[in-house]
């Protein structure tokens, strides 16, 4: 643990402190609010933490758990907020910075044009680097049989509106296909950056979270048309797979995702 040393100076009435270093890959930075530095005091404390005692508190959460910045964070609100007897005499905020790997997630949703690209979309998603989403019924099975997988169909619903999910080895999550991508589009229109993703476990809401946690995305878009589609009546606000998977990836971009789609 060490704290950084810094330049003082006024810029427009304002004292200004600048630290210069060098961010290591190891490393992980904590910045923390005068709320932190003065918990406990008046109560556990006579003075409150102060730095050497939040320093000591910081480095105690972080040898305990190196990867997990997230967790760190949460843990260090909870110890913080305990030295105020869980009722914070004043607002405090932590903030903190580490690297990580790009996370990419890549999505195959509908069978192609050809029959004969089936093999090789199968190929594609099987081999890709990151996170593995299949989106559709049809999609999965065709999946299935050319990676010689077990497609085990889920049951189990969470919502009412949005079909189970299924599983197979090597995927993130499969689900359903019109029904869950309108779902995943109406949540990201909703979505503003700095939001807790939506917290349900039903199809939609997982593929949100997997492509809200994700820095680059990659949609396989087959364009060949189901029938089962004709036949289903649905709302004419239902789009089709291309048009939708089109406006979801607009709403990306949005929020500055990096997303990509191959149509097949």
């Amino acid at each position: 643990m060490q704290k950084l040393n810094y330049r003082e100076f006024e810029l427009e009435g304002k004292k200004i402190r600048e630290a210069n270093f060098k961010f290591q890959r190891s490393d992980q930075l904590f910045l923390v609010s005068d709320g932190v530095t003065h918990a406990g005091i008046g109560g556990l404390l006579n003075f409150g933490l102060g730095w050497d005692g939040v320093a000591k508190e910081i480095e105690r959460t972080v040898r305990r758990n190196q990867a997990d910045l997230k967790y760190n964070i949460n843990k260090l609100v909870k110890v913080f907020n305990t030295f105020y007897g869980d009722q914070a005499g004043d607002d405090f905020t932590i903030i903190g910075m580490k690297y990580r790997k790009k996370r990419k997630v890549n999505i195959w949703s509908g069978p192609p044009l050809k029959a004969e690209d089936d093999s090789l979309l199968a190929e594609k998603i099987s081999e890709a680097e990151g996170k593995k989403i299949i989106c559709g019924g049809t999609t999965a099975q065709i999946a299935a049989r050319e990676l010689n997988k077990k497609l085990e169909v889920g049951l189990k619903y969470y919502d009412k509106d949005i079909p189970p999910t299924s599983q197979m080895e090597g995927f993130d999550l499969l689900t359903e296909g019109l029904l869950t991508l309108n779902r995943v589009l109406s949540l990201l229109k909703k979505y503003k950056p700095g939001q807790i993703p939506a917290a349900g476990k039903d199809g939609a809401s997982r593929f949100t979270r997997l492509l809200l946690e994700s820095d680059s995305v990659r949609f396989l878009v087959g364009r060949a048309v189901n029938e089962s589609h004709q036949s289903l009546n649905l709302p004419i606000n239902l789009g089709i797979r291309s048009q939708i998977i089109s406006q979801i990836a607009e709403q990306l971009r949005r929020i500055k995702k990096k997303v990509e789609i191959e149509w097949f």
